[in-house]
């Protein structure tokens, strides 16, 4: 298996390809502002209007001359133990690693040992020992990448898949094409989790996008381009192939069967089409019963995911002529077994290029907030970030723009001349941005008026803070990189129009940074009533001559209830000893009570919180 992944591509990396992508058919609306909002999605009024649309996309796609062949890639709660880290309260994210308080179940695919084989390891810990157990494995399938796993209600949701373009929808924007693959979801029954049990298993077509779990609902989302584009003789005759030939299948026990309905897509009411012959499916199955499931799709591409408990929202970026960059958003209701189109809207920037930018975006009271940049021809500040608050538009299925910034009234910009946006957190009625170029502002915008928003005030700091977590609703943390070294630091936004410093900490020598910068799973928090516990994995280098520590590292946020005397400090450090090795490509930690487990490269090591430097393991 080819298990490298490919790089993200940045902002100007991926408008440089703006050009690529008009000349190919990508379109936006003219003149390069945003659409229309009314009905940017319809549904179908049959399954031959939608055959119809396939038909006319695949056409125009094989005229170009584009599909040649296809592009050679490489392939909260009150628990007193920690879980894997989420944007939103309440909705679940697939991940390499979960603990259920009693169990690990650790994918050791990507570990690089190969005594530990390709499988799913469930270990049994041991609270009050310290320690860990396996008492089974999960075999996983030869060719196949683990996308990652659910677990919950004793029941093992895991993706796999043929094929991986990179996290997060970095490198969406960049491919024009896409080789058709497939991937697979499986179900396990882990109620013993020493005899796990496979309930059902499902390869479905299309390139796997995201997934999210609210309840007992997994939503998966997928991007499908049929295979017959790389079939010259079918190629020829795409207006007498049967629809079913054209659309994604799925694969249950051997029986294959359409994973849609083309009676329950929707079709984009463009002047022009997108020019790619793309189908998204929103796929909702049961953790409990997975033979319950249900498929929507549409004919535009997606790049970006975010969730609500409420919602699913997918973008895109849409390219005119003259290069400007919009993204246009849908939403769908998750309220059903079926997610179901509620609304679009074209707010103008990029939003999804590479890194965690679901962070740019949030729901909340039935508002969508979200952050944009977008590159500019001035050179004294060439890009502008923006603000946008957006409501469903009543009797429509659309979204409307209630609030912005900056706006006429409060023409503040969200940054200085120059800067970069890079940590965004929306929490509650407030956002905090964080931009750079030399120091870092960190800006606190109250969104308690939504058709109001301001900037209520800014602090200025060296360093940047790329990851924000908000500990209470006037405490903020901020990971990110002060010259070259790892930065922590808690900002005090009681007073929204003076946030404060509190104390920072940083780490290591010059190039030294935390894996948690760029996956949020690698960051661990848990809360308590007075003190609040959290772990970051860091990579620090000490000197020229490239030498490095791999460590855990923990700390404590004290007095979170009183702002103004809080206190971040050290807790320790859990070292490995040196036949670990110093380089890992995985790391996860859980603090369950006073014990902490540290997974890396599919090995499990464990300390307790009070003396991380006495190790257990490897288990």
């Amino acid at each position: 298996m080819n298990r490298s992944v490919n790089g993200c591509l940045g902002l100007f990396g991926a408008i440089a390809l703006a050009a690529l992508l008009a000349s190919c058919g990508g379109s936006g609306s003219p003149g390069g502002g945003p659409a229309d909002t009314s009905g940017m999605l319809r549904q179908v009024r049959d399954a031959q209007e939608f055959e119809n649309a396939l038909k006319s996309a695949l056409s125009d796609a094989v005229s170009t001359g584009l599909m040649s062949g296809p592009i050679a890639l490489p392939t909260v709660t009150a628990a007193d133990f920690s879980s894997t880290y989420t944007l939103e309260a309440g909705v679940d994210e697939l991940d390499l690693v979960r603990f259920d308080g009693s169990h690990l179940y650790v994918a050791t695919e990507f570990s690089g040992l190969p005594e530990l084989g390709d499988a799913i390891r469930i270990l049994r810990t041991d609270r009050a020992g310290a320690r860990a157990t396996e008492v089974s494995r999960i075999p996983l399938d030869p060719g196949q990448m683990t996308m990652g796993m659910y677990v919950a209600d004793g029941r093992l949701f895991l993706v796999s898949s043929e094929a991986f373009f990179g996290p997060y929808g970095g490198i969406w924007p960049a491919i024009a094409y896409w080789a058709p693959t497939r991937f697979t979801v499986r179900v396990y029954d882990v109620r013993n989790p020493e005899s796990p049990r496979e309930l059902y298993s499902a390869t479905l077509d299309g390139v796997f996008v995201a997934s999210r779990r609210t309840g007992d609902r997994v939503v998966l989302v997928s991007r499908h381009s049929p295979r017959v584009l790389l079939d010259e003789t079918r190629r020829q005759r795409i207006e007498r192939l049967p629809l079913h030939e054209l659309l994604p299948s799925i694969t249950v026990n051997g029986r294959k069967d359409t994973l849609v309905d083309a009676r329950d897509c929707y079709i984009t009411n463009d002047d022009r089409p997108s020019g790619y012959p793309i189908i998204t499916s929103i796929t909702s199955f049961s953790l409990s019963d997975p033979r319950d499931n249900d498929s929507i799709c549409y004919d535009e591409a997606t790049d970006g995911v975010y969730a609500s408990r409420n919602a699913l929202y997918v973008s895109e970026p849409r390219y005119s002529a003259e290069f400007n960059t919009n993204t246009r958003i849908h939403k769908f209701s998750l309220q059903g077994a079926r997610a179901s189109y509620a609304g679009s809207a074209e707010v103008p920037g990029a939003l999804w290029l590479g890194g965690q930018m679901d962070f740019r975006m949030s729901e909340s009271a039935g508002l969508l907030r979200v952050m944009t940049t977008e590159p500019t021809t001035d050179t004294s500040d060439s890009l502008d970030h923006r603000l946008f608050v957006l409501r469903p538009k009543q009797g429509e299925l659309a979204l409307e723009i209630i609030g912005r910034l900056p706006s006429d009234t409060r023409p503040q910009e969200i940054g200085k001349p120059n800067e970069g946006l890079f940590g965004v957190r929306f929490d509650g009625d407030r956002a905090y941005a964080v931009t750079f170029q030399r120091i870092d502002p960190l800006y606190v915008i109250d969104l308690s008026t939504p058709s109001d928003p301001r900037i209520a005030g800014d602090l200025v700091l060296p360093g940047v803070s790329e990851f924000l977590h908000p500990v209470t609703g006037e405490l903020l943390l901020g990971l990110g990189i002060e010259s070259g070294h790892t930065k922590l630091e808690l900002y005090d936004t009681s007073v929204l129009e003076l946030p404060q410093s509190r104390g920072a900490i940083t780490l290591g020598g010059l190039n030294s940074y935390s894996p948690a910068l760029y996956d949020r799973h690698n960051f661990t928090y848990l809360a308590g009533p007075q003190t609040d516990r959290f772990a970051i994995p860091a990579i620090l280098m000490f000197d020229q001559s490239g030498n490095s520590e791999n460590t855990l590292h923990q700390f404590e946020v004290l007095g979170k209830s009183t702002p103004a005397s809080s206190l971040l400090q050290e807790a320790g450090v859990l070292e490995l000893p040196e036949s670990a090795g110093t380089q890992a490509f995985s790391h996860r930690s859980f603090i369950d009570g006073d014990t902490v487990y540290y997974v890396r490269d599919g090995l499990v090591w464990s300390s307790n919180w009070s003396t991380p430097s006495q190790v257990n393991g490897p288990f």
